[in-house]
This record gives structure tokens, sequence and C-alpha cells, in this order.
């Protein structure tokens, strides 16, 4: 009788060995390749390896010390899965705090998820898309006959969903290339204005006509914005050759957000060769253009991940689920927000970042772009997008990879052309009201600029290109 309760025990060790394996490679195959983040290591690399060997070692050991591990195992999972299911139900802290601003401003807030708005379009027979990130989405993985493309656009001719961060989502309907502009100006052979930047230069979280852009092409009609949340310097260099370099623009303004552009430039060029032969080789060109077709049907595929729907994503958040997926990611949270309130240079060694070295490697981006550009005649212009907390600080940590004064000085050090906007953001008497619900940043996460920040920025971009530019 013992033997035989023995032998139950140890196949229950065993399937518990193999149920703990299967997370750990789910995890080091998906979320770990190329990864060296100390935190997400530590937690979906280590502790999924710490009890696949902890169960392998107890199916050797006695009976009763088998016991003894199920029964902790057991009480281990009555207590994750509890808190599993509350985080998988739950509504996201960051949204409760969002709703509570908006319903302070008389704003009601959406709380669906961009995954539930996109169901319920198509409930209604209205399609509508995620917008796709090359640099988020790892859609640059795109093979032609043999030859990989980095993608930089979104999905052509669609209506794309992005984010809600003042109350309503953003949707646009994207341009031939995937991008958040009208269709009908890439029909200009030149332009005047070519806009090159991340999250905040796509336009999070605005309507078009709210966008930075959008504000720009009202002066300047012939304006096209190739922006694309998670660029770094290597992706609006192969975005400034794919997508601006034929059409010659007057002048190109380079955003350069220091919330993370560096680390986004650092992730760039060690972990996409592509991009880096735009730097390193001189002439070297993907044509994306020629490739849009093709581009769309691997977008699409990539964006039914999206449709709670579809069958893999209902697999997905069964396997998200057993994986503890939502609690390894509250513990990551957790892990990091201590690690910043007692150690904030931690992020900076964390992320593996050497801050003058990319700061090095950015301006060796931004001479190579001024280059070309200058090829045609045109002016490369940068314009530094403050950290949302460095509008609010005296004196920056020194564990900022960098600050308004650094770049300033660097640009003009490199003789590139440069707007200083923070200057002039400082003399508002309300710097939260640009933010989205007048909340810059939060203890959850930052925010993009609302319609008052946009419009305010493009006037002092405006200015600056009236007074100090020409325009044939």
């Amino acid at each position: 009788m013992l033997k035989n309760k023995n032998i139950l025990v140890s196949i229950i060790i065993f399937l518990l060995f193999t149920y703990f394996s299967l997370i750990f490679f789910y995890y080091f195959n998906f979320y770990l390749k190329n990864n060296e983040n100390i935190i997400q290591i530590s937690i979906y690399y280590f502790l999924p390896l710490v009890f696949c060997i902890s169960s392998l070692i107890i199916l050797f050991t006695s009976f009763n010390i088998k016991i003894n591990y199920l029964t902790f195992i057991i009480s281990l999972f009555i207590f994750l899965f509890s808190i599993n299911i509350y985080l998988s139900l739950r509504l996201d802290a960051s949204i409760s705090e969002k709703v509570q601003m908006a319903k302070n401003k008389g704003i009601n807030f959406d709380t669906r998820t961009r995954s539930q708005i996109i169901s319920d379009y198509r409930k209604d027979n209205k399609e509508l898309y995620p917008a796709i990130y090359s640099n988020i989405n790892y859609s640059y993985e795109f093979f032609i006959e043999n030859k990989k493309l980095h993608t930089l656009g979104g999905i052509s001719n669609v209506n794309t969903v992005t984010c809600n961060e003042g109350g309503q989502y953003q949707i646009y309907k994207s341009d031939r290339y995937g991008f958040n502009n009208s269709d009908k100006v890439h029909d200009y052979d030149k332009i005047d204005i070519g806009i090159l930047g991340d999250s905040f230069m796509q336009g999070n979280c605005v309507k078009r006509e709210h966008t930075l852009g959008g504000f720009i092409n009202n002066k300047f009609p012939k304006t096209i914005s190739i922006a694309s949340a998670g660029n770094g310097s290597l992706s609006n260099l192969a975005s400034l050759v794919e997508y601006l370099s034929d059409k010659k623009p007057k002048v190109v303004l380079w955003f350069f957000y220091a919330g993370n552009d560096l680390i986004e430039q650092n992730d760039e060029k060690n972990s996409f060769s592509i991009l880096r032969k735009y730097l390193e080789d001189k002439n070297f060109k993907q044509n994306l253009k020629i490739y849009q077709k093709e581009i769309d049907n691997h977008l699409l595929a990539i964006s039914e991940r999206e449709n709670p729907n579809n069958l893999k994503s209902r697999v997905r958040e069964v396997v998200h689920f057993f994986a503890f997926k939502s609690l390894l990611s509250e513990l990551e949270t957790m892990i990091f927000k201590i690690m910043q309130k007692y150690y904030p240079e931690a992020k900076n060694e964390i992320e593996q970042l050497n801050a003058e070295f990319e700061r090095d490697y950015l301006i060796k981006v931004l001479l190579k772009a001024k280059e070309k550009v200058e090829g045609w005649s045109g002016r490369l212009i940068t314009i530094y997008i403050p950290y949302q907390t460095e509008m609010f600080l005296e004196d920056n940590p020194d564990y900022f990879l960098i600050t308004n004064n650094i770049f300033n000085e660097i640009m003009k050090k490199n003789n590139i052309n440069n707007i200083d906007i923070m200057s002039k953001l400082l003399n508002e008497k309300n710097i939260k009201d640009l933010y989205a619900l007048d909340l810059p940043f939060s203890k959850y996460n930052s925010h993009h600029f609302d319609k008052d920040g946009y419009e305010k920025i493009s006037q002092i971009i405006l200015n600056e290109l009236e007074t100090n530019y020409t325009f044939d």
C-alpha cells in the first residue's frame, strides 16, 4: 500500500517537474533570449528553474519528504492562483487612477482594453487594427525570398488604434505605409517638413489634428510624420533613409525623447543588425516601400494576436494564466519600484547602459543623418523632449542618462541645429496642463502630451522655423 502511495506521489511530483519545466522553457524562448535585464532574468528564468530543479531532486527522496513537499506546493499553488485570478480580473491600477482623474474633470474614461475595443468594432462589422511597432512587437523577423526585412511602419490604409490616456482611444486611418498621416501627402514629389520620432511624434494619444504633426501641417501642408512608438535613433535614421530621402524635405525635425530613446538605441544596436547597417554602410537601404503589400500581410498576422476571438489569443491567455504571467509581471514591477526608490541608479545598471557611450553613439547617428539631409540641401534640426519628471525638478539626479542642458551642449559642440523647447515650456504657468489628464507622471507610469501640450510645442517650433529658416 505504501509502495503504491509512493509511486502515486512520485508521479505527481514528476508532473510538477514537467509543469515547471514548461514554464521555464516558455519564458526562456519567448521573453529571455538576448535579454540582459537582471530583474526579468531573476523572475522569469531563475524562479521557474528553482522549482524545476527542486521537483527533480525531491523525486529521489523519501516518501515523507515528498509528502511535505507536495503539501507545501499545493498550499503555495492555492495562494498563488488566488492572487493570479485577482490580478487577471481586476481593473489595472494605472487605469483606476486615470478613471478617477478623468472623473474629477468630468470626463467619461473608456476602460476597455485595446483588444476589447477591436472586438467591439468587429461586432459592428467595422475593421480596426492595433498599431504594430517593429521594435516592440518584434515584427522585424520577416523574410521575403530569403531576404530579412526590418519593418518600420504599420499596416497601410486601415483604421488603427493606439492608446488611451485622456479618456478616449486614439484611432486614425493609416497612410499607404502605415504611418499617422493623411495619405494624400505622399503624392507630393517634394515636401517641406519631415518629422522623425517615437510615440510622441506618432501623436499618442490624441486625434490626428491635435498631434504635433497635425498642428505643423496647418502651416506647412507638405509635412510627413514618420514616427512609431519604440523608435530609437537607429530606427529614426532608417526611417529617414526609407521614407524621407526620396521626398527631400527642406527641414527634417528629429525629436529625441530623454525618457527612453537612449535605452531604445541600446536595444536597437545590440539586437537588430539590419538597423546598424544604416549607420555602418554608406548606401544601405531595404527599399521597404516596394514591399508594403508583403509587409501588410506579415503585420496583419501579428495584429491577430490582439483579436480576443482568435484561437491563438485564447490559448495565449490560458498559457499566461497557468504560467503566472500577471503575477510575475506584478512582482517585476514591485521589485523595480523598490530598487528605484532606494537605489535610483539601478535602472541604468539593470539596462547595462553607459550614458557617455550612448550619447557618443547618438552623435554618430545624428551626424550620419545630417550628412544625408544636407546632401539634398536640407536642414536637420533636433528637438529634445524632456523626461516628465525633468520638467519639475530644480536639480537633475545623477542617474539621468541625459538632460536638456547636456543635449543642447553636445548639439552645439557637433554643429547640429537644435530647437530648445524645454526652456520655453518651463515658462508656462501650469506645466501639468500640457499632459494628458494634467498628469505628467505618477507611481504607475508617465503620460504623453495632450492637445494643449502638442499645440504649445508646435507654436514654439513654428516660431523658430519662421524666424531662422526660409521656405521658398
